[in-house]
């Protein structure tokens, strides 16, 4: 009787080296892994404006990087659940503790997903047209 489920990964077309620059952004996973990168002494950027766990704010978060151009990206996602704030319309990336009523939660379907992490994948590709990118899930 086989109590375990082999699961065979073939080994990654890269190996991530200490001279690459490598962005990771999204969930908690990726701010953990990211953190220890930088305890490594990698030059890691690790979620510059707060844990995100939605494609809408993985993209903003992507797109307000200007400075940091890296080679490598983990983009570790969480949800598909975001939140507009009821003032302005705009999607919100951190709620920032503030009262829940100030905000309306909306459920992103797959084709909108997959449209904002094709423009995270796009603005990536334009800082760096040979970025090798990572998905996870947390």
């Amino acid at each position: 009787m086989e109590l375990q489920t082999p699961v065979i990964i073939p080994p990654s077309s890269f190996k991530i080296e200490y001279i690459e620059k490598i962005l990771f952004v999204g969930s908690w996973f990726a701010d953990s892994i990211g953190r220890r990168f930088q305890g490594d002494l990698f030059q890691a950027a690790v979620n510059s404006y707060g844990v995100m766990y939605n494609p809408a704010s993985i993209l903003h978060t992507i797109q307000e990087f200007s400075k940091f151009v890296p080679d490598i990206a983990v983009i570790t996602l969480g949800t598909n659940h975001i939140y507009i704030e009821r003032s302005t319309g705009n999607i919100v990336d951190n709620c920032q503790k503030r009262p829940q009523q100030l905000f309306e939660e909306k459920v992103l379907n797959v084709d909108e997903c997959t449209e904002y992490l094709l423009q995270a994948v796009q603005a990536l590709q334009e800082k760096n047209p040979a970025i090798q990118i990572i998905f996870t899930v947390s």
